[in-house]
């Protein structure tokens, strides 16, 4: 007899059954699970769910209650007051004197030691029990996430939510990760893994990319190709982490001598870089691109707004998987780095039209 009669599963982050601790953790310990996922856009605050991120929620959310139905089981959702899945937990991961690191390459190298440690993903269970019944919630339409002005078909066109679709898109990377290190870099070439947004949602795990990329991994290119591509996860887990550390850097430079940091403001450039209208022809292709598709936003600052607010808020509704340490984790650790790398980008760039720059915009900018 199991300790428990029934036992709540809370899914927030961790859209799937694959791999998913909590889920199997109920099942062995409890005789009835209930699926659960509670809906609270008022904690999101002031960094609200943009539309985009809802329209994707709304879609992983359906889909994993079409798999959980086809266990036998049902997701119950809820509205009303209630994080993202790391491959550490913060706190976890300190430099030698038990501090939190505040520069990426070592705390890389650290993270890279430990993943042999990772556990081996699980894989979802082939049953599950059926929910009470007196447990009620509401429809996912009920939460009125999608568009009420059909403006997502090419979210529609570009993308599939869910965690079958996450899988999906990883065995497909990983049979071109070999050519990521430089692909990455080519906005006229789809390179890149396109699995941010289903890392966002927790349509899959990071630990479960690090390990199908890890077994993958056959040959000196595609290592190199792993090795680049599991570094790009590092700095998620980085800006995650800075963030749990460093509440302040939502708003704040983390270097604080880059608080006085003198910045250019114009209305009338904001807009033009807003409608892809600078006259730069790879930004203004990656930014018409963003608003067809609304992919992930640009990952680096500019010397337009202090905190960048201005941008991320104005793309807030278009992006699909606005986590939020990433977009802004070059001004938290500094703006050098933001103005060399853009400056990088503009030559390495400059041949290229913007009718072949216009493409794949904003998977580029994806890990």
């Amino acid at each position: 007899m199991k300790a428990h009669q029934t036992a709540l599963v809370w899914f927030r982050r961790d859209l799937r059954l694959t791999d998913n601790p909590a889920l199997l953790h109920a099942l062995a310990n409890a005789e009835r699970v209930a699926p659960l996922f509670v809906f609270a856009p008022d904690e999101e605050q002031p960094w609200a769910t943009g539309a985009a991120s809802r329209w994707w929620l709304h879609h992983s959310l359906a889909a994993l209650a079409e798999r959980l139905r086809q266990l036998g089981s049902r997701l119950v959702v809820q509205r009303g007051p209630s994080q993202a899945a790391l491959l550490f937990e913060p706190g976890t991961i300190l430099n030698g004197q038990k501090l939190p690191y505040r520069v990426f390459t070592p705390f890389w190298r650290t993270v890279e030691k430990a993943l042999p440690s990772l556990a081996v993903p699980r894989k979802a269970p082939r049953k599950l029990p059926a929910v009470p019944r007196k447990l009620t919630g509401i429809e996912i339409a009920d939460l009125q996430l999608l568009p009420t002005i059909a403006w997502d078909q090419g979210l529609a066109e570009t993308w599939t939510p869910g965690e079958a679709g996450a899988l999906k898109q990883l065995e497909q990377f990983t049979k071109q990760v070999a050519s990521y290190p430089s692909g990455r870099d080519r906005p006229d070439r789809p390179q890149t893994s396109r699995l941010s947004p289903h890392l966002h949602f927790g349509d899959i795990g990071p630990g479960q990319i690090v390990a199908a990329l890890r077994h993958s991994s056959a040959g000196a290119a595609q290592s190199r190709g792993v090795d680049s591509y599991l570094r790009q996860v590092g700095w998620r887990e980085f800006a995650h982490h800075l963030l749990f550390h460093f509440p302040q850097t939502t708003d704040a430079p983390l270097d604080a001598r880059f608080a006085k940091q003198k910045w250019r403001r114009s209305r009338a450039d904001l807009r033009a870089w807003q409608r892809g209208a600078t006259g730069i022809p790879l930004v203004d292709a990656g930014m018409r691109e963003l608003w067809r598709v609304a992919g992930e936003a640009l990952r680096s600052s500019t010397q337009l707004h202090p905190t960048v607010a201005a941008g991320a808020r104005a793309f807030a509704g278009s992006m699909d998987s606005p986590t939020l340490g990433c977009p802004r984790r070059s001004f938290a650790t500094g703006g050098r780095r933001a103005r060399r790398d853009l400056s990088k980008t503009r030559a390495r760039f400059a041949g290229i039209p913007p009718s072949r720059a216009s493409g794949l915009f904003p998977t580029a900018l994806m890990i």
